[in-house]
C-alpha cells in the first residue's frame, strides 16, 4: 500500500494550521537504488504543535545483511531487524497511520526516494505524497547558517536533540525545527502551503542541482491529487429571500390550539407565526409537532387551550439577505424546523422559511462549513477553514456565479471569522480574570467586508464601539476593550486575515471608542474633511456590524448617515477623492501593466467605483452598503443616469470577477494574492471585456460633477 492522495485543496491550508506527517527513515546506506530501509517513524504535528503521542516507529527486515559500518551510524543489527515485518509490511501499516495528509521530513526528498524504490522492488502502486522539506524551509529564514545539517538547525533554534540517528528521534525533531521555523516563515510573509512550497522551488532554483550537492534522484517529484470535491455552490449563491414564502400564516396567542391546527391544515403550512399582544413585544410561532407532542403529553383536551401555552418565544429569525447555506447552519445548531424572515431596513417579519424548503442542502458542505466556523476553539481551528472556503470560492467561479456573490459569500465568512474570534477572545478574557465586557458594545467590520464586497486579497479593517460611561469611568473601560481588541486582532492574524498595514483595527485607539467620542469624530470628518481623514471616512461609512449590540451600531449608524446627508464640504471632497485616479487604460485602448506585466484593478478600477456609489449612497442617506445596491438606489433617486448606474455595475463585476480569477491562480502557484492582474493571462476576450469595463470607469468625473483629473 502506498501514501494516501492528498486534496488539492491542501495546497492552500496557513502553516500554523497545516496536519503534517513528519518522515524519518534509517537505512543501509545512501544509494536509493540499491539500499533499503530498516527503520521507518512518523510523528504528527498539528496546529502549529508537535503532537508526540501520536507516533509511528517500526523496524524493518531489510532481507539484506546491515553493514558494519550503517549499523556504526545508528546502531541498527541483524539480529535487531531479524523479526521484523518487510518493507511491504511495515508501509501498510504506516499508510494507514498517515492518512491522507502532506508529508514532512529534514531532507525528506531521500526518504521519499528510497520509499519509492523499495515499493518497486515489492510491486507496489507507488503514488508521490505532497511533501515539505524541513531542511529548505530553514533555509529560506536563515541562509547564513555555517551549515544546514539538522545538528546546526537545532542547536540555532535552542532545540535539544539527546539521540540521534534513529527515525523517530530524528522525525521528532524535524517537526520541532518545524514548528520553531512557523513565525519565521510568516515573517517573510510564507503563510499557507502553496507559499511554503513555491518559496523552496525556487530557492532550489537559485541554487541549482550542482550547487546544492544532492543527488538527483532526491529530488522530489510532481505530487499526485485526489479528484477536487464537488461543491454545490446553490447555497452560496441565493439568498433567504428568494426561497421564503411571502405569506406570512399568523394566529393570536390567546385562540384555541384547534383553531390552529385547523388553519394549518386550510393553509397547507406546519407552522403558524404567533404576533406580539402588545407593540414592542416578540414574536412566537407555534408548529404541528408542538401540538402533537403537547396531545401526546396531556391527551386530546389540548385542543381546548390557548396557543399562547404551547407556543414559542421568542420567534429566530433570520435578516433576508442572509445566505441560504447560513441559514441551514442556523436550523441545524438550534435544532430548528421554522424560521422567520426579517427585513434588513426596519426589522419587520416578511416571510418564513422551513427546512422542507431547504431539504435538498440539509446534508451539504455548506453546513459543515459554518458549523465548523461556530465550534471553532482556536485560532488554529478557525485558519483550517480557508481550504474549505477556497473550495466554495473555486465551485462557485467553475459554475459562473456573479463575482459579487462570490465576494459576498467571502465577505459572509470574513464577518463570521471575526465574530467566532470576538468570542474567543471573550473567553480569553475571563480566563485572564478580565471578566466580562463593562459595556454593551459593537465590533465593526469596514471597508469591502462591510459591504459585501472581500475577495483574496483581504487584510483586517476593523473597529469598536462602546456604550457610553461617566468619564471618570472612561479610561477603565477603554483600557478593558483595548485588550480585548488586542486578541481579537491577533486571533485573526493567526487565523490567516493579516493585520492592516494602516493600523485600522480595533487595538489603535483611534479606532476603539464609546459612542459619544464616535460621533464626535464623524462631526470633526462632516465639518471639516482633512486630506489624511478622507481614507478614514471612505472605509467608515461602509460599517456592519461583526459581532455585539446589534441595536446599539444600527442606531449610530442611522444617526451617522443622517449627519452626513447634508454634510456638502464632505461629499465634495469625497467626489474629488474618487475622481482621482490614474486609469490603467492608455492610448488605443492599451493596457498599461507593470514591469511585472500586472495591471493593478484596484486602484484605476474598483476604487472608484465604489467610491463614487458611496458618496452617492451619502448624498441619498441610503441604507445600502453593496456597491450594485447603492448605484440601483442613486438612478432611482435620479442622481445617476440609469444607462450609466447599470454600465458601472457591470464594470464592477467584471472588474472583482478578473481580479478574483487571478488571485485563484496565484493561490494555486503559491503566491500571495492581491488586486493586481497578469495581463498576458487574459485571453482576447477577457482583454476585451476589461478595456470596456475601465472605459466606464472614466464616466466617473462626470457623474459627481468633478473635472477630470488624471484618469488616462
Amino acid at each position: 500500500m502506498t501514501f494516501q492522495l492528498p486534496d488539492r485543496s491542501a495546497i492552500t491550508t496557513p502553516l500554523a494550521s497545516l496536519e503534517l506527517v513528519v518522515l524519518d527513515t534509517e537505512t543501509t546506506g545512501l544509494d536509493v537504488a540499491r539500499d533499503r530501509i530498516i527503520e521507518l517513524a512518523g510523528v504528527r504535528v498539528r496546529d502549529g504543535a508537535v503532537v508526540e503521542e501520536e507516533t509511528f516507529s517500526t523496524l524493518v527486515n531489510p532481507g539484506m545483511p546491515i553493514s558494519r559500518a550503517s549499523t556504526g551510524v545508528h546502531g541498527i543489527t541483524d539480529a535487531d531487524v531479524a523479526s521484523a515485518p518487510t518493507f511491504a509490511e511495515a508501509v501498510h501499516e504506516f499508510a494507514e497511520w498517515a492518512g491522507p495528509h502532506v508529508i514532512g521530513g529534514f531532507m525528506v526528498g531521500f526518504d521519499l526516494a528510497i520509499m519509492r524504490s523499495e515499493h518497486h522492488r515489492f510491486g507496489l502502486r507507488w503514488q508521490m505524497p505532497l511533501a515539505l522539506d524541513v531542511q529548505a524551509l530553514a533555509q529560506l529564514v536563515a541562509p547564513r547558517l555555517p551549515d544546514f545539517s539538522l545538528e546546526t538547525i537545532a542547536a540555532w533554534l535552542e532545540i535539544g536533540i539527546t539521540t540521534r540517528h534513529r527515525a523517530l528521534a530524528d522525525a521528532l525533531a524535524a517537526a520541532h525545527i518545524f514548528v520553531r521555523l512557523l513565525p519565521l516563515l510568516k515573517e517573510r510573509n510564507i503563510r499557507t502551503l502553496a507559499e511554503a512550497l513555491r518559496a523552496v522551488e525556487e530557492l532550489q532554483s537559485r541554487r541549482g542541482a550542482a550547487a546544492s550537492g544532492l543527488p538527483a534522484a532526491w529530488e522530489l517529484e510532481k505530487p499526485q491529487w485526489r479528484p477536487a470535491k464537488r461543491v454545490d455552490s446553490y447555497p452560496f449563491r441565493h439568498r433567504a429571500h428568494e426561497v421564503m414564502r411571502r405569506e406570512i400564516a399568523t394566529i393570536g396567542s390567546h385562540a384555541g390550539v384547534e383553531e390552529a391546527l385547523q388553519a394549518m391544515l386550510k393553509k397547507q403550512v406546519s407552522s403558524l407565526f404567533v404576533p406580539p399582544e402588545e407593540e414592542g413585544g416578540e414574536w412566537g410561532i407555534i408548529t404541528e409537532r408542538d401540538i402533537l407532542r403537547a396531545i401526546a403529553a396531556n391527551g386530546p383536551s389540548v385542543l381546548r387551550h390557548q396557543v399562547g401555552q404551547y407556543a414559542s418565544f421568542p420567534l429566530i429569525a433570520v435578516a433576508e439577505n442572509e445566505f441560504i447555506y447560513r441559514v441551514l447552519a442556523r436550523m441545524t445548531e438550534l435544532g430548528v424546523r421554522h424560521m422567520a424572515v426579517r427585513s434588513r431596513v426596519n426589522d419587520e417579519i416578511i416571510g418564513a422559511l422551513s427546512q422542507s424548503d431547504l431539504l435538498r442542502y440539509r446534508a451539504s458542505e455548506a453546513v459543515v462549513f459554518t458549523e465548523r466556523i461556530n465550534k471553532a476553539r482556536s485560532a488554529e481551528e478557525l485558519a483550517e477553514l480557508w481550504p474549505m472556503l477556497l473550495d466554495v470560492v473555486r465551485a462557485m467561479h467553475a459554475d459562473n456565479a456573479p463575482a459579487n456573490d462570490i465576494a459576498a459569500v467571502i465577505a459572509r465568512e470574513l464577518r463570521a471569522l471575526t465574530a467566532r474570534a470576538c468570542v474567543l477572545a471573550m473567553d480569553e478574557m475571563r480566563q485572564r480574570g478580565r471578566g466580562d465586557p463593562p459595556v454593551a458594545h459593537g465590533v465593526l467590520v469596514l471597508g469591502s467586508a462591510g459591504r459585501g464586497e472581500s475577495l483574496l486579497a483581504m487584510d483586517q479593517d476593523n473597529a469598536i464601539i462602546y456604550a457610553d460611561v461617566p468619564e471618570e469611568r472612561l479610561e477603565q473601560v477603554d483600557a478593558w476593550f483595548a485588550e480585548y481588541g488586542a486578541i481579537v486582532n491577533e486571533t485573526l492574524n493567526t487565523a490567516g486575515v493579516p493585520l492592516c498595514p494602516g493600523g485600522v483595527m480595533m487595538r489603535e485607539a483611534k479606532w476603539r471608542k464609546s459612542r459619544a467620542q464616535w460621533l464626535k469624530t464623524v462631526d470633526k470628518w462632516l465639518s471639516t474633511a482633512a486630506p489624511q481623514d478622507l481614507l478614514h471616512v471612505d472605509i467608515f461609512f461602509d460599517l456592519r456590524r461583526a459581532h455585539g449590540d446589534r441595536a446599539l451600531v444600527r442606531d449610530f449608524r442611522s444617526e451617522c448617515l443622517e449627519r452626513a446627508k447634508g454634510a456638502r464640504t464632505l461629499l465634495k471632497f469625497l467626489s474629488l477623492q474618487a475622481s482621482d485616479f490614474d486609469s490603467p487604460l492608455g492610448w488605443f485602448g492599451r493596457l498599461r501593466a507593470d514591469h511585472e506585466g500586472r495591471v493593478d484593478l484596484k486602484k484605476g478600477g474598483l476604487m472608484p467605483i465604489y467610491s463614487a456609489a458611496r458618496v452617492l449612497a451619502l448624498k441619498l442617506g441610503s441604507v445600502q452598503r453593496a456597491t450594485p445596491a447603492r448605484l440601483r438606489a442613486a438612478a432611482k433617486a435620479g442622481i445617476c443616469p440609469k444607462p450609466q448606474a447599470e454600465n458601472l455595475i457591470q464594470a464592477h463585476r467584471i472588474l472583482l470577477g478578473t481580479v478574483l480569477a487571478q488571485q485563484l491562480r496565484d493561490i494555486e502557484r503559491g503566491l500571495t494574492p492581491s488586486n493586481k492582474v497578469a495581463v498576458s493571462e487574459l485571453n482576447a476576450y477577457e482583454r476585451d471585456e476589461l478595456r470596456w469595463a475601465l472605459e466606464q470607469v472614466r464616466s466617473i468625473p462626470s457623474l459627481l460633477g468633478v473635472p477630470e483629473l488624471r484618469v488616462g
